[in-house]
């Protein structure tokens, strides 16, 4: 869709409002504004909703159960089932240590952006993607699959430990 065109139906609904609600010499940027800044609210309790722990988010079975399982027992997590991963959980998990648990993807390890260390060795991984895990200071990811790793966004990093796999490709800046 046009800009053009998205901002017409933009004031459409500015002069809707405008005519069911408010008086009739009510400033039309006003309008904009408050009706702009109600969608903006929207989007951003949107982007920061609670995460659901299920087969689309975390689609391997062992990754999604341990999570699940040390979600269920933790402290901090207001949902004792253990299937939803709350902003404010996110923020609290430093370290998770995933070391032999059979896990094959990681995916939906992006959701952890607080986190400092990872510990997934000993595991059937073939990729890994920690890319959006810029906290991220200690990467221990030795005795699995890959073939290569690109830590370049990691700028915290310190100690990182990928021995023990068929990398041919190392990106560290």
């Amino acid at each position: 869709m046009e800009l053009y065109g998205w901002m017409e139906k933009f004031d459409y609904l500015c002069l809707t409002i405008t005519s069911k609600l408010l008086k009739p010499n009510t400033d039309m940027k006003i309008i904009r504004l408050l009706l702009l800044g109600f969608i903006a609210s929207l989007l951003l309790t949107t982007c920061n909703s609670a995460i659901p722990i299920n087969e689309s988010t975390f689609p391997d079975d062992n990754f999604r159960n341990f999570l699940i399982a040390s979600l269920r027992i933790s402290k901090s997590n207001p949902d004792t089932s253990g299937k939803i991963l709350t902003p404010e959980v996110i923020s609290k998990i430093k370290k998770l240590k995933l070391t032999s648990k059979k896990i094959k993807s990681l995916k939906g390890i992006e959701y952890f952006t607080a986190l400092r260390e990872l510990y997934i060795g000993d595991n059937l991984l073939t990729e890994l993607d920690v890319s959006k895990n810029t906290e991220l200071e200690k990467l221990v990811c030795l005795s699995n699959k890959l073939t290569s790793l690109d830590v370049s966004k990691n700028l915290k990093l310190e100690n990182l430990n990928c021995e023990k796999n068929q990398l041919t490709s190392l990106i560290i800046t």
